[in-house]
């Protein structure tokens, strides 16, 4: 798919799964977040925009696009991996990297 091949600041499109617009337990803000990720995919399913461009992207704090990332983890909207750079005494942690998951019809549906 030659959107994904882009590598711009926003693709062209969100995507978000019906059983988020649905799931009762996500405030409008987390969807909302879940879809700015999703605009963020680089290759299949993932995405690693910074906390603090989300925020910008939406006009909310680097806080709030942190709470919302941890409600979708824990509802199994996302999976998040942690990326490491070396430095001195060990490495350290220095992005996330997502996965985001579209259905869980049939299993695991990552987009």
């Amino acid at each position: 798919m030659a959107a994904l091949e882009r590598k711009s600041q926003y693709q062209d499109i969100a995507v978000i799964p019906v059983k988020a617009l649905t799931d009762r337990r996500l405030p409008p803000r987390d969807i909302t977040v879940y879809a700015a990720l999703s605009a963020h995919i680089t290759e299949p399913g993932w995405c690693s925009p910074s906390l603090s461009r989300i925020g910008r992207m939406l006009g909310i704090t680097r806080q709030a696009v942190q709470k919302s990332v941890r409600r979708l983890e824990e509802f199994g909207y996302l999976m998040r991996h942690a990326r490491f750079e070396p430095c001195r005494g060990g490495d350290r942690q220095s992005t996330n990297r997502y996965r985001l998951k579209s259905s869980d019809e049939g299993g695991a549906a990552w987009l």
